[in-house]
């Protein structure tokens, strides 16, 4: 029984493996059809499953708005059961089918919502249909009872069925039937208490065991060299395995020694689980060796083929090499060796860098390539790339290898070693016409034989980053099964490349996304795993695994599948080719290392092509927020919904900007007077340089720095505190991150750029030494993500406080610091785009993670709102770092964020100008439909007219000064001159000078400015509205109000 899709849900703090149903205005539904086979004397047949709500989703909720789902099952068309369920923990189903033995069965499972259907989310878990008969049952001691089964319990009331240690399962049993199905995985004995207990009927599960898989933890072993092999074993039935008959034999090839590290142990094998046992392999020539399983519960055999791979003798330690060495390629340069050769797999690559004067493997690759593949309509078959034949380039240098993938697959792999990188390439044929449903090539596996499964950073862009004690595809930030990313669909990549680092060891493989792997179908798929310290399993092993493979996603293949569910036709004569680079870093610090390189070879984002740019998409923000606003609350829509309230973030750029407007634009005069309508005293601090209020402003400023100062930590941090006792599951194991760091170090270096309070520099410089100690951006969206979850808010968070820092200090190793934290952020950019998804380059997905875990995954959904703060700190950063393009990169944000706007404006034109939380790249459309005012959008497309909204902060010898339209402050001759222009002329700006002695003379363009009393009123109060200033003693603020400054002048202090 399989609806929808299927992942581990928690209730009651319970995981199991669930399929949800989320009632909307409309029933959730799930169906089954079946035939159930004919009765047989002494048979009953039994619906099991579980109902439970998600644990997150009541704890998401107010308890007095939340009122759970009712949920009813039909038989044939009949409704047979109906409940409510409002409370954590799984509720036990059973329902006797006995009336329908030999006939059809149409199951359906309706979940409804009540008054509301906020966060219902309802889930169904292991759903079965059971036939017990006579001869397995027992009536058993209640209190040892066996950890799984069946009870026939003998009459209606309330009962338990508790284990050893845990939660007890508890019910009350009706007047129907009186079936109830239990597990505790790894108990070792079952207590029942209920009515006339003794009279219960128990019907045990049967175990089976088989071998799920045996492989060797390395991709290429050389003869005499050791290596772990693991071989999984694996309970297929419903009972649990607890007998000590268990026996699994290794028999190995000639001349090949093989050890148990350790003997099985006979522990209990629930059912689905699986016992991994381990041997030590050394081979020599013969690749092959047969584990055999014998149990009371089934007995199965394996057998697995070594990579064994010699290496060549006598090669040359420098200098160019392109050679064929008794059958070994062996291509070389300053940089790279990289040595192919014949093995059982069919070959073996081995890539080495020139490091400290001698050569260290940093990578394995074995089979070199495969392919599933079959003639026209035949049955498709795994086949490993054989070597038939090595050629050698001493120029490039470079090697062709021939070969052959099965009877009828032909393939020509090149490798070239050229300008610093090791270029991948490979093309497929078929000597007839032919069913492809998979080709993979390359397929290396970083670390082989060198530094093995360790990392400290992995990076797959778009979908995961990885710390050293983590590993890929994990629940850790988002529940299954959205955690499953091995191969993802190619639209969720943002930044085309994999890479890991161990110490200085960075491995990356990168490649163009747009290729066309066969006649007019593009974007291979990418294969990755890296695992996590002593992680067992499948796709584990002493190396990180990065490939390419195709078909891909969606037409032929379902996402994390490996072949395809269609298979792809490839004519004879007809092609698929796959092509990548690899590029290996010896003196790495950072993974970051790796965004870097690739945006040196192909260039940052470019920007998308907008409808509108310049005025005309500044217009558009204007109609959005124009259009956000409630005129009885005095206040903007945040959303198309809601709330409304004042923002100050609202009110400064439609100030702003209206300015930029003629006079006769009516939507001039309607921003005007929302402001004046809305704005509060102090109206926040970046309107405060505009509307007044400025020293209230200040005073608020200080005020938070003092209060962030008083909670850092001895060592520069800040300790995450949970909102609410619901928020505590988001920790992620992390007791804080970069985004929280990131964040009050920017605050504390901001009030004393702007505020030019020295007495928070010793915590601030602290802060940023925390800070620079952290690797990954993270810990940012902590009202709804994990602490730990990768975060582009992050990374503009810490890029902001190393930014500020900068602008105090001048010391280059704050703008260092910046610089590695704005490479932080671009693997959330899509730096690449296809013609059927024009929202797509400079869109941002906000985290590698999910919503409370369980909601919404980010993956493959931009929310721009997140990018454009990034992008807002790029714009200051680009005025300081040419390493790479950061405003063009910017610029590609904002103008995607102007593209999304467009995609609002035509679909929902009551919300023009607005633009939507979440925007599928996958699908093409919105995630789900809810759109954001452009209170963050309007800065971005306000500086690409010309147009800075908010205020710079500048530090001289003695004195900050922080002011709109700021370009430049310099001491001269005893006199401090500040060089203002403005984009077009507003009512009035102000200007902060921090740090000074109260001033002798103010001069604006020569002409005297007055002392003034008013100058913490907002300008909508005086007439007429006059220049002035005001000097806080006890602060050292200068606050000067400059009234209709026009385009340009030049403030001269004394």
């Amino acid at each position: 029984m399989q609806p929808f899709r299927w992942g581990r849900t928690v209730s009651a703090g319970v995981e199991k493996q669930a399929a949800m149903l989320h009632p909307t205005n409309r029933p959730a539904t799930a169906e089954w059809k079946t035939t159930l086979p004919a009765a047989k004397p002494g048979e009953k047949v039994v619906l099991f499953l579980w109902a439970g709500m998600d644990d997150a989703a009541i704890q998401q909720t107010d308890p007095k708005g939340f009122d759970g789902v009712r949920f009813s099952i039909f038989l044939n068309g009949q409704e047979d059961l109906s409940a409510d369920l409002s409370e954590s923990g799984w509720r036990p189903i059973s329902i006797d089918l006995d009336e329908f033995q030999g006939k059809p069965l149409t199951i359906v499972l309706s979940a409804h919502a009540k008054a509301n259907s906020n966060y219902d989310w309802f889930y169904i878990a292991e759903p079965q249909i059971v036939r017990l008969t006579d001869r397995l049952a027992k009536t058993l001691d209640p209190n040892r009872l066996p950890p799984e089964g069946v009870l026939i319990l003998p009459e209606p009331g309330f009962y338990s069925i508790r284990p050893e240690q845990g939660e007890p399962q508890t019910f009350t049993i009706g007047r129907g039937a009186r079936a109830v199905r239990y597990a505790f995985p790894g108990a070792s004995s079952i207590r029942l208490e209920g009515p006339n207990k003794e009279r219960a009927v128990h019907y045990g599960f049967q175990p089976r065991l088989k071998i799920a898989y045996a492989q060797s933890q390395r991709a290429v072993v050389q003869p005499g060299e050791g290596a772990d092999i693991v071989v999984a074993v694996t309970n297929t039935g419903l009972g649990t395995y607890s007998s000590s008959r268990l026996e699994l034999h290794a028999f190995p090839g000639a001349n090949m020694r093989v050890t148990p590290h350790k003997e099985p142990e006979n522990r209990p094998i629930s059912p689905g689980a699986t016992a991994h046992y381990l041997f030590r392999v050394v081979p020599s020539t013969d690749p092959n060796l047969l584990f055999r399983l014998r149990s009371d519960a089934g007995a199965d055999a394996v057998s697995l083929t070594l990579s064994i791979a010699s290496l060549p003798q006598n090669l040359a330690e420098t200098g160019k090499v392109g050679v064929v060495n008794n059958r070994h390629g062996i291509a070389q340069n300053d940089r790279y060796r990289l040595i192919v050769s014949p093995s059982a797999q069919g070959g073996a690559a081995r890539l080495y860098v020139r490091l400290a004067g001698r050569w260290s493997l940093v990578a394995a690759s074995s089979p070199l390539a495969t392919a599933s593949l079959t003639g026209q309509g035949g049955v498709p078959k795994f086949h490993p790339f054989r070597i038939t034949n090595v050629q050698a380039d001493p120029v490039m240098p470079s090697l062709t290898v021939s070969g052959t993938l099965g009877p009828i697959g032909r393939a020509t792999l090149e490798y070239k070693l050229v300008n610093g990188q090791v270029e991948c390439s490979a093309r497929m044929t078929a000597s007839q016409t032919a069913d492809i449903y998979s080709f993979r090539f390359p397929d290396w596996r970083a670390g082989d034989g060198s530094f093995g499964a360790q990392k400290s950073e992995a990076v797959f862009p778009g979908l995961e980053w990885l710390t050293a004690d983590e590993g890929s595809s994990s629940s850790k930030n988002v529940s299954p099964p959205n955690d499953l990313r091995l191969a993802p669909h190619p639209y969720k990549i943002t930044m085309p490349l994999m890479a890991v680092r161990s110490g200085p060891s960075l491995f990356m493989m990168h490649w163009e996304p747009w290729q066309t792997y066969a006649g007019s179908s593009r974007t291979p798929s990418a294969l990755f795993y890296s695992p996590a310290p002593d992680e067992i399993g499948p796709w584990t092993g002493a190396h990180h695994r990065l490939a390419l493979f195709a078909p891909s996603p969606p037409g032929w293949i379902d996402e994390n599948a490996l072949t395809a569910k269609q298979p792809f036709r490839l004519a004879f004569g007809e092609a698929m080719t796959l092509k990548a680079t690899v590029h290996v870093n010896s003196q790495a610090r950072s993974i970051t290392e790796a965004f870097e390189a690739y945006s040196k070879l192909y260039g940052v984002a470019r920007p998308p092509a907008a409808e509108r740019t310049g005025m005309r998409a500044v217009e558009l923000s204007i109609d959005g927020l124009l259009a956000a606003w409630v005129a009885d609350q005095r206040g903007w829509k945040h959303t198309n919904t809601g709330p409304t309230y004042y923002d100050p973030t609202v009110a400064a750029p439609l100030w702003v900007l209206a300015h930029a407007l003629s006079e006769t634009d009516m939507r001039r005069q309607r921003a005007i007077d929302q402001v004046r309508s809305a704005v509060p005293n102090p109206p926040g601090w970046q309107a405060a340089f505009y509307l007044g209020g400025l020293h209230r402003t200040l005073k608020n400023l200080q005020s938070q720095a003092k209060e962030t100062e008083k909670s850092q930590k001895p060592d520069g941090s800040w300790d995450w505190k949970p909102e609410s006792e619901r928020h505590k599951a988001l920790s992620g194991g992390q007791r804080t991150g970069s985004g929280l760091c990131g964040q009050n170090a920017g605050l504390l270096w901001q009030s004393r750029l702007m505020l030019g309070d020295r007495s928070v520099l010793e915590s601030a410089n602290k802060a940023l030494d925390f800070l620079d100690g952290l690797s990954r951006p993270d810990g940012a969206q902590t009202w709804e993500l994990t602490l730990s979850v990768p975060d582009i808010l992050a990374a503009e968070r810490a890029l902001t406080a190393c930014l500020n820092a900068y602008a105090v200090t001048g010391n280059p190793i704050h703008l260092s610091s910046a610089r590695r934290w704005a490479l932080s952020g671009l693997p959330f950019v899509y730096c690449w785009s296809m013609n059927d998804r024009p929202i797509m380059r400079g869109a941002t997905i906000p985290a590698f993670g999910a919503t409370w875990l369980t909601g919404q995954a980010w993956f493959g959904v931009a929310v721009q709102w997140c990018g454009l703060a990034y992008a807002r700190a790029l714009f200051r950063l680009a005025e300081l770092d040419n390493s790479l393009d950061w405003r063009t990169l910017a610029e590609a944000i904002a103008l995607s964020g102007v593209q999304q706007q467009a995609y609002t404006t035509q679909k929902h034109p009551e919300n023009q100008g607005f633009y939507p939380d979440a925007y599928s790249i996958v699908k093409g459309e919105e995630e789900y439909h809810w759109d954001l005012n452009p209170r963050l959008l309007a800065p971005n497309v306000a500086l690409l007219a010309g147009i800075e909204i908010e205020p710079r902060s500048v530090a001289t010898a003695d004195r900050t000064i922080t002011a709109p339209g700021l370009r430049r402050a310099q001491e001269i001759d005893g006199a401090l001159i500040i060089e203002l222009g403005y984009a077009h002329s507003l009512p009035a700006a102000f200007v902060l000078v921090a740090s000074g002695s109260e001033p002798a003379a103010v001069q604006y363009n020569g002409q005297e400015i007055p002392k003034a009393n008013d100058l913490d009123r907002l300008i909508f109060d005086l007439a007429p509205l006059r220049s002035g200033f005001a000097f806080d003693a006890e602060n050292k603020w200068l606050m000067i109000r400059l009234a209709s400054p026009g385009t340009s002048g030049a403030l001269e202090i004394r």
